[in-house]
């Protein structure tokens, strides 16, 4: 207490002039040999006897039963380790009556804090601790470690969030977990080894205790797959507890260490367990004997410098008296600052003004008996422990830099530290002022995580991104998509204007400009961009303006739509085309209607006129007039995918070959059929039929293009489209198709003409020699078989067609039938005939009978079902509009099929309905008669249904 007392007031007071020293050093070892000469002498009786226990009574101490090298007991029950060793010599140094056990810790301490015991021989020294027990002073200092298995992910302090954490109950490491709020996954056991031993039987996360016991178990029980990680934290004092208010005990237990420790025993006993070889002191009465023989002729040499001294008191005390006041004016400047000051050293608190026990959250005296690494962030301790040390030893060091505090409720606080080297009681020492930069620091961190996201927003942005200036228009940032779209290398942009790379054109950067100054802003400003290969980008604009660094700036984003809208292009085509084709089929459908009544009458009266007459010419001209009208409603049917057909699998080269004399026939012999036929070729499904229609009118119009001589070729190949090929021809998907191509050399297209080729009506001939209605029926019957065409063509560099049709897995199996003259060979079967058209109903009756059939006819289906009912004598064929009022013929047909089983049906439309087909592919066994119907057409189909078997 006394050497407290000294220290507090060198501290408080500071160090005076040498003479002052001088005199204080010559006056203190006076009385330092005046107390040795007393102490020598034995009629002194109260410290004879000081080291009686107050109540004379055997002292009860107690301590942890499992705490090896510590506190344990050994194989025979008996306590044993380093604090018992230390205890024992305390007591016989002091003569006091001790009993010395152990047991649980947990218990230990509630007994120790109840104070149903005197002593425990080794307690941690904590502030919450030092509130319910009196401490001695540390006969050690314990650091705490991390325990973890060899295979743990586990490295330092912050791993331990939420982790199963092994604790001692009652120890100070459980306080400490509480403390931190670390887990709430918490292991409690009742000694350290047994802790240790769960943790290396794979159980739990980690072990928190103290490091050489932990150590000393883990080599003494040879568990070999425990290991410490991180540094020891928590360095605590480690001493003697009593119970609250024994005051005389603490100074019998101080004075006792202060003995053993004089006396050389307390380094045997730390040698033995902690194994610290260190040469052997002297004892402890020969230096007391050495010391006085040195000492007695001291004190003759001393008594002259006292009188001496004496004379200098005076000026001494003068001197101090100024010193004080001095002092006493900077410690009011320091205490009252507006900063936290302290000063460390050595790795303690030396002092601390009010505005750091504020900071740091502890007081003066707590601050005290704090280490200086207490109080610091684990992940900033090592670095401002190391500039502290190198700061003492005289190294230059940074004077300004942050760190983090821990206070004692567990928050985290910033602080800025100004440090400066300073000597304190003689020795190097930090002078620190700290300032709380926490929210400052927050703030900031804000800003970079702000910043940040939105520089990764920036560069990972789909779209295209750039950041202009106002004023200038030249881009300052930009992501990489910006490059990618506009084919321009980074240090081709920065800095730069749209204008000035030739993105944007002047007119537009003006309207750019204009609408942006008027608004603000611009939500999908649809622009066209010129990228460097000269190709046109249409870009939306989506762009606003914004302030960055006191700078007027726009935020520029692109969004590429030249796919979108080429795709909308299409569908709107495809809608036009679609409107076109339902007007298309529904006039066919009506003109079919009529047509059958004109072609099938003219026919029955051609049979009843002399083919000498004039009449007989007439009617013919009426028929072939009717059949142009078929072929043009045919056409129509085509173009709008109404027609019939029946697909067949295909070879294209052979389905090809079978009409090259008849192409040639038809484009003239000035102009020659290079036919360049694929091998290997897939094939494809489809109605034989129509590539007789697509080859006969892709050559007919390739022939129209070529004024005199000239060529057209036909080729076959195999083609398979990847998504990038299938992107760049329009209406196309990726697949494998079977290609046929038209070309010729003849005067070619502008793209606007290009553009119309396919509609229905649109020709470039001149008036009377085209219906427009060639190629829209080529487009017609391409999309009814799920292919597409495409057409490439410019003005003098002729044209070619590219037809692509899905390959289809099978073996090609159609061969074209021997073409033979029509059949009129009758019967005299019975036919019932429905058809809602009176004229129609009629003439099919007319042609029925004179071929020999006997016929039954209905307007209506309710009609025809009362007919077959009432027939007794078998009906043989069915022949039924396929769409009328009541019933359509397909229901129809299995109406009639309940009344007269085995009876055939023939199907009889203007267009085929997806009744009987789909898409115009007719269904498998329908047998289907496409109006107009003609009489050689009618009487061999009838006839071809009756003899089926």
């Amino acid at each position: 207490m006394l050497q407290t007392s000294l220290k507090t007031a060198n501290a408080r007071h500071g160090r005076g002039s040498r003479k002052r020293h001088l005199g204080a050093q010559a006056l203190w070892c006076t009385a330092l040999l005046l107390i040795l000469s007393l102490a020598a002498s034995p009629s002194l009786p109260f410290l004879a006897h000081a080291g009686e226990p107050p109540s004379g009574r055997t002292l009860l101490v107690w301590g942890d039963q499992n705490y090896p090298p510590y506190e344990f007991l050994d194989g025979e029950g008996r306590p044993a380790g380093y604090d018992v060793d230390i205890f024992r010599a305390v007591a016989k140094a002091m003569r006091l009556n001790a009993e010395i056990r152990l047991g649980p810790w947990d218990q230990v301490r509630k007994e120790l804090e109840q104070g149903k015991i005197d002593v425990v021989i080794g307690m941690l020294y904590s502030a919450e601790r030092d509130r319910l027990v009196d401490f001695s002073q540390p006969h050690l200092m314990i650091s705490h470690a991390i325990f973890t298995r060899k295979d743990s992910l586990i490295r330092s302090e912050a791993d331990l969030r939420g982790k199963e954490i092994i604790v001692q109950r009652g120890d100070i490491m459980h306080d400490y977990v509480r403390e931190k709020n670390l887990t709430s996954r918490l292991v409690l056991v009742d000694s350290q080894p047994e802790g240790l031993r769960l943790l290396a039987s794979g159980k739990h996360d980690c072990f928190l205790g103290a490091k050489q016991q932990g150590l000393y178990v883990v080599r003494k029980s040879h568990m070999e797959n425990v290991v410490t990680v991180g540094g020891p934290f928590l360095a605590k004092k480690f001493g003697f507890a009593v119970p609250e208010g024994r005051t005389l005990l603490v100074g019998l237990l101080n004075q006792g260490l202060e003995r053993i420790r004089k006396s050389g025993e307390y380094q045997a006993i730390y040698d033995k367990w902690f194994g610290a070889l260190k040469p052997p002191g002297l004892p402890y009465k020969k230096i007391l004997r050495y010391g006085l023989m040195i000492l007695v002729p001291l004190v003759f040499v001393l008594s002259v410098v006292l009188l001496w001294t004496w004379s200098l008191r005076r000026r001494v005390q003068a001197r101090t008296r100024e010193l004080r006041e001095s002092e006493e004016k900077y410690r009011l400047l320091v205490e009252h600052a507006g900063e936290a000051v302290v000063v460390a050293q050595e790795g303690v608190f030396r002092f601390a003004n009010r505005k750091a026990e504020e900071l740091l959250g502890y007081t003066t005296d707590e601050l005290a008996s704090k280490l200086l690494e207490e109080t610091i962030h684990p992940d900033d301790r090592a670095m401002v422990l190391e500039r502290h040390r190198r700061r003492t030893a005289g190294e230059e060091m940074p004077r300004r830099y942050s760190f983090r505090i821990l206070r004692p409720e567990g928050d985290m606080r910033w602080v800025e530290l100004h440090a400066a080297s300073i000597q304190w009681e003689g020795k190097p020492a930090t002078l620190n002022f700290l300032h709380d930069v926490t929210e400052r620091r927050h703030a900031e961190e804000a800003l970079r995580e702000s910043e940040s996201k939105f520089r990764t927003l920036f560069e990972l942005s789909p779209q295209p991104i750039a950041l202009v200036e106002w004023h200038s228009g030249k881009i300052v940032d930009f992501n990489e998509k910006l490059c990618d779209l506009a084919q321009y290398a980074a240090e081709e942009i920065i800095g730069r204007t749209p204008t000035e790379l030739g993105v944007y054109s002047e007119e537009d950067a003006v309207r750019f400009a204009g609408l942006l100054k008027a608004s603000g802003r611009l939500n999908g400003l649809e622009m066209e961009m010129k990228a460097r290969d000269g190709s046109l980008i249409s870009t939306l604009m989506f762009a606003r303006r914004l302030r960055i660094g006191g700078e007027s700036m726009v935020l520029l984003v692109l969004l590429d739509v030249t796919e979108r809208n080429r795709l909308e292009e299409e569908l709107r085509q495809a809608q036009k085309m679609e409107s076109v084709g339902r007007l298309a089929g529904g006039v066919a459908h009506d003109l079919n209607n009529t047509l059958t009544a004109i072609l099938g009458y003219t026919e029955l009266a051609l049979d009843e006129v002399d083919p000498n007459q004039p009449l007989h010419a007439e009617l013919s001209e009426i028929r072939k007039a009717a059949r142009r009208s078929a072929e043009f409603t045919a056409q129509l049917l085509a173009f709008a995918r109404r027609q019939t057909i029946a697909p067949r699998i295909l070879d294209l080269n052979e389905a090809v070959e079978s009409i090259l004399e008849m192409l040639r026939r038809l484009i003239g012999e000035n102009i020659h059929l290079t036919w360049s036929p694929g091998t290997n070729l897939w094939p494809v499904k489809m109605d034989p039929a129509q590539i007789d229609q697509i080859l006969a009118n892709l050559c007919v119009n390739a022939k129209d293009a070529i004024a005199d001589v000239g060529r057209i070729t036909i080729e076959t190949r195999n083609v398979t489209l990847d998504d990038a090929l299938a992107r760049s021809l329009p209406g196309s998907v990726p697949g494998d198709y079977g290609m046929l191509a038209v070309g010729d050399d003849g005067c070619g297209m502008e793209k606007s003409v290009l553009d119309q080729i396919f509609e229905p009506f649109f020709t470039t001939k001149e008036q009377g020699k085209g219906t427009g209605l060639g190629l829209a029926t080529v487009y017609g019957i391409v999309k009814q078989n799920n292919g597409f065409i495409y057409a490439e063509s410019e003005p003098n560099k002729g044209t070619r067609f590219m037809i692509y049709l899905p390959r289809h897995e099978g073996q090609a199996s159609w061969a074209r039938p021997e073409q033979g003259a029509g059949s009129r060979r009758g019967g005299e079967e019975t036919v019932l005939v429905v058809e809602d058209e009176a004229a129609i109903l009629k003439m099919v009756r007319s042609i029925l009978e004179r071929l020999g059939y006997r016929v039954i006819t209905s307007g209506t289906p309710r009609e025809a079902i009362e007919k077959a009912e009432q027939t007794k004598e078998p009906i043989h064929l069915l022949i039924t509009d396929v769409i009328m009022p009541e019933m359509n013929g397909r229901d129809l047909a299995q109406r009639i099929r309940g009344i007269k089983p085995g009876i055939r049906c023939l199907f009889m439309s203007g267009y085929t309905a997806d009744l009987i087909a789909h898409h115009g592919v007719l269904d498998e066994g329908v047998a289907f008669i496409q109006k107009p119907i003609s009489l050689e057409t009618l009487a061999s189909k009838v006839r071809e249904i009756l003899d089926r078997k």
